[in-house]
């Protein structure tokens, strides 16, 4: 005769624990508008050439998205990253203004 394997705690959701846990995930996202920005608007913001963002796109220095031929940023990504990633380089582009 096989052990008796002990069953987790735990319980179900009622249909209003769902609703209201699922609201507070709407909250939490919507409270967090993004912005797409051009290679043009990226450049303006990081005192860069445009030359310059779009290299640093190619080693992966910016966060970017290609669409159709064209480079597209989200403001979100772009202030995450800067705030969070302590390894970026700091001025090494030939092209930077």
């Amino acid at each position: 005769m096989r052990p008796k394997t002990p069953q987790p705690n735990f319980r179900l959701l009622t249909p209003y624990e769902i609703e209201k846990l699922a609201e507070a995930i709407v909250r939490k996202m919507g409270a967090r508008k993004d912005t797409i920005l051009t290679t043009k608007q990226v450049a303006e913001r990081l005192g860069l050439t445009e030359s310059a963002v779009r290299a640093r796109c190619c080693r992966g220095q910016i966060p970017c998205h290609k669409r159709h031929g064209v480079l597209y940023f989200s403001e979100n990504e772009l202030n995450d990253y800067y705030l969070t990633n302590d390894d970026k380089e700091d001025g090494n582009d030939d092209d930077e203004q």
